[in-house]
């Protein structure tokens, strides 16, 4: 069975294209390194290097192998750093990923800020990315928890969500071509209808497309774009129309006018999402302090409208 020393001695190898300046490093000699890594190739089946007189390179199985033993050893790293700060549970990282087109400050308004402030020895690292990426992180545990389309917990069983918001979804459009009148659906029926593409989120082309068959909705044809940044420019631009929820920061532009759409199969929002054996005890921390942050803007809202 493969140990931890053979895998040492691999990366070893993998790093310096050779056996004797990976033995050196390892204060070992070069007939060892060889017989570890060759007793590896046994136990996979597989060759890792290409060897030959001036140089040893990886194969197509050693370059994967060593691309997800790197990718594992740096979880371990993240493991072994949350065990050492670890104290009481309140220490420790906690790796948050949002759409950079998300308004925090309209659905979870001060969260971070509440956050840190209530634990401060928590290294939070927050990235922002696209929606392909956000799920793609989340599942190889990159990140500890996201925060996106409401969609993307569909039909998965290995991942928890709390919702975040919902909402109606509306129409965005450029204020400046009505003029002072608000627009109706027939007047959409010449425009093109901006959304994201199938590899970005294929959910939500399936729920735009039940939207308009729902609500006898027409458009003059139907552009794909790959980002939330490049929507919000077709929008302001007057290149087209948007069907959206109020999550993300187009519900904040000042160009841009909307109209509720009436008849929807279901609403939409944000929800935080994590893969349930994440056990970072950050995390539940984080959904702790989410939920409290989400129940503070409801009770506001509520009083607000009273």
């Amino acid at each position: 069975m493969m140990d931890f020393m053979q895998i040492k001695y691999f990366i070893l190898v993998a790093q310096y294209s050779s056996f004797s300046k990976a033995a050196n490093d390892a204060y070992t000699t070069q007939s060892n390194v060889s017989k570890q890594i060759a007793h590896l190739e046994e136990e996979l089946g597989v060759k890792l290097f290409e060897r030959n007189t001036r140089q040893v390179q990886l194969t197509p199985q050693g370059a994967y192998f060593y691309k997800e033993i790197n990718r594992l050893l740096n979880h371990l790293d993240d493991i072994v750093k949350n065990v050492k700060t670890m104290d009481v549970n309140r220490s420790g990282t906690l790796k948050v990923g949002l759409h950079g087109q998300l308004a925090m400050d309209i659905i979870a308004p001060g969260l971070f800020y509440l956050f840190q402030d209530r634990y401060p020895d928590i290294d939070l690292q927050i990235v922002s990315m696209g929606f392909k990426n956000l799920r793609a992180n989340l599942l190889n545990e990159t990140l500890d928890v996201i925060l996106t389309f409401s969609f993307e917990q569909q039909n998965n069983k290995s991942i928890s969500h709390f919702v975040v918001s919902r909402s109606t979804p509306r129409i965005y459009y450029l204020k400046e071509l009505f003029e002072d009148r608000t627009p109706i659906f027939e007047d959409f029926k010449q425009m093109p209808l901006v959304s994201l593409d199938n590899e970005e989120s294929k959910p939500a082309i399936a729920y735009i497309d039940e939207i308009c068959k729902i609500n006898q909705l027409e458009f003059k044809n139907h552009i794909r774009i790959n980002s939330m940044e490049t929507m919000k420019f077709y929008l302001e631009s007057g290149l087209g129309v948007a069907i959206l929820g109020c999550s993300y920061q187009i519900a904040n532009s000042k160009k841009l006018g909307y109209i509720d759409i009436p008849k929807v199969p279901y609403l939409i929002g944000t929800d935080a999402i994590w893969v349930k054996n994440n056990m970072n005890p950050a995390l539940e921390l984080f959904v702790d302090v989410l939920k409290e942050c989400i129940c503070d803007k409801n009770t506001k809202d509520q009083s607000l409208s009273t």
